[in-house]
């Protein structure tokens, strides 16, 4: 169907059906961003058209490849599963060419296409959360954003064990970040540890003066069952984000 819209912002329910979509034509249209508010719900927004609010849509397309969303963003804060007091599972990993899965709690909820988007954000919910980005059966394309929510959220990132992977630390906010995995980068906040594992290399490159470090024998953050070498401390007087590295080839 082809729904032309009005003057102000419009609502398009989806109904029953199981393979309901919307194909939106992005010619001319300036900033247009997706969010997703579930696995069938969310609403485009631009700086100069009225928002499309849906519900019961399975799947969201770009009709004629007529531009990208310049973020498709998935927000957990409001979604039950991600407030009910219970741990979350979330991972991003390629789905194969073209594709990028996104399960929550083992549960398949987004199979995106990374060329109707120019960056992927990740929202958490009230709940202790661990985002896993595999890049161990392809790529993901960066960058992604990661925003803890109110939990001990974890930023666990796998290589494929060829790949290189660089933790940056935030100059002025601990909890903040980044992770490159060859040149593809993942950008967090409101974090409590991180994990890195299955690189041929990895690095810390910390931003301040005066750095004090420690280096210890200790296990993974996420599941706690891999020996690995943790990294905490401070980079001019700010305290970094303690990393655990694992399955690493060389740690600089």
């Amino acid at each position: 169907d082809i729904v032309a819209g009005g003057a102000g912002d419009d609502t398009i329910d989806g109904g029953g059906g199981a393979l309901n979509r919307i194909e939106f034509d992005l010619t001319g249209v300036t900033n247009p961003e997706l969010t997703y508010t579930g696995p069938t719900s969310g609403v485009v927004t631009s700086d100069n058209h009225a928002d499309v609010q849906f519900s019961n849509i399975a799947d969201i397309l770009i009709f004629n490849q007529t531009g990208k969303f310049s973020t498709i963003t998935i927000d957990l804060s409001g979604q039950p599963s991600a407030n009910d007091n219970n741990p979350d599972s979330i991972e991003v990993k390629s789905g194969g060419t073209n594709s990028v899965k996104v399960t929550v709690n083992t549960a398949e909820l987004f199979a995106l296409d990374p060329r109707q988007y120019d960056a992927l954000a990740i929202i958490g919910g009230n709940d202790q959360e661990t985002l896993y980005v595999t890049h161990a059966s392809g790529i993901v394309a960066g960058p992604l954003a990661f925003a803890g929510g109110a939990g001990a959220d974890i930023l666990s990132v796998k290589g494929n064990g060829t790949t290189t992977a660089v933790y940056a630390p935030h100059a002025t906010v601990t909890g903040s970040g980044t992770v490159d995995v060859d040149g593809n980068v993942t950008t967090f906040s409101g974090l409590a540890p991180i994990d890195i594992s299955a690189m041929a290399t990895a690095s810390v490159i910390l931003p301040g003066t005066n750095d004090v470090l420690t280096i210890e024998n200790g296990s993974d953050y996420a599941m706690g069952l891999s020996d690995a070498l943790r990294v905490s401390g401070t980079s001019g007087g700010v305290d970094i984000e303690s990393v655990a590295f694992f399955d690493i080839g060389a740690l600089t």
